[in-house]
């Protein structure tokens, strides 16, 4: 699963990456592999705790620029 923020619910970009955070922490937990299209990024699907890490670090900093 690739979760593209700009393609989920919510009033402003900021209510969208809570929404992806969300996701992120969810896929994880199920033990199923999850990634992020940010902008014209893509961050490959995975599972490890270290992954989840960098997907949350990812959604933190995106559109502080």
């Amino acid at each position: 699963m690739v979760i593209d923020p700009e393609q989920l619910p919510g009033r402003g970009l900021e209510e969208r990456l809570q929404g992806a955070a969300y996701l992120v922490n969810r896929y994880v937990r199920a033990e199923r592999p999850v990634g992020l299209r940010l902008g014209g990024r893509l961050l490959r699907p995975g599972l490890t705790r270290a992954h989840r890490l960098r997907l949350l670090a990812a959604l933190g900093s995106h559109g502080q620029d």
